[in-house]
């Protein structure tokens, strides 16, 4: 899998305490992936009742990756993933406090419409996919800085209509800690993701942390 995006900080965490333990999460040694035939449906990692156990698992190809969600109302849901997109989702809705995304829609028991339009889900889907795409930064739109995270974000508020306020919103709130936190944890999430071998699983929360 390809490492997403540049991210040149300066520091890697910042000092915001959520944003340090978001990738402390997704970057710990041994704690977070597993291998084949080690996926259960016992929680692992929950911090509070609100959090859902996610396990991704790689299959042969990325057309049959697919994870397994621990719900916190309870049971379990299997469904497909597009790992390119959906890992970069999770750590980006998580650290940005979106919570009508993508990942909410999963852990709420709604299916993903992986195949329609980015913000076919709702506003929150369209906020996510917009705030995934300027941390990214998958076209080189700029540095790969905070501040350029905040130009791509207000650039595409202003290509936007309904969403425009909330995204213009988003880009004016983030301090530079989350933004450092939203790419590094990125970053480390895709590390793991390469790393693993057919059939392992990389095990995270929805959301990363509280």
């Amino acid at each position: 899998m390809t490492i997403l995006g540049g991210y040149g900080w300066d520091t890697p965490w910042g000092s915001s305490p959520r944003a340090t333990a978001t990738v402390a999460h997704v970057a710990a040694p041994g704690g977070s992936v597993t291998t084949k035939n080690s996926v259960t449906t016992q929680n692992s990692v929950t911090t509070d009742s609100a959090t859902t156990d996610v396990a991704i698992v790689k299959g042969e190809t990325p057309a049959a990756d697919w994870a397994l969600l621990t719900l916190s109302a309870g049971g379990t849901r299997k469904i497909a993933v597009q790992v390119v997109n959906d890992l970069p989702h999770l750590v980006v809705e998580s650290v940005f406090g979106i919570d009508d995304g993508r990942w909410a829609t999963l852990a709420a028991g709604r299916p993903p419409d992986t195949g329609r339009a980015p913000d076919a889900g709702g506003p929150g889907h369209g906020v996510a996919a917009a705030a995934v795409d300027a941390v990214v930064n998958r076209w080189r739109r700029g540095p790969d800085t905070p501040q350029g995270v905040r130009d791509r974000l207000r650039a595409r508020a202003k290509r936007e209509t309904w969403l425009a306020a909330r995204i213009a919103e988003l880009a004016d709130a983030l301090d530079d800690a989350e933004i450092r936190a939203a790419g590094d944890g990125v970053q480390a999430a895709c590390r793991q993701w390469a790393r693993l071998p057919v059939g392992g699983a990389l095990r995270l929360t929805w959301p990363l942390l509280r």
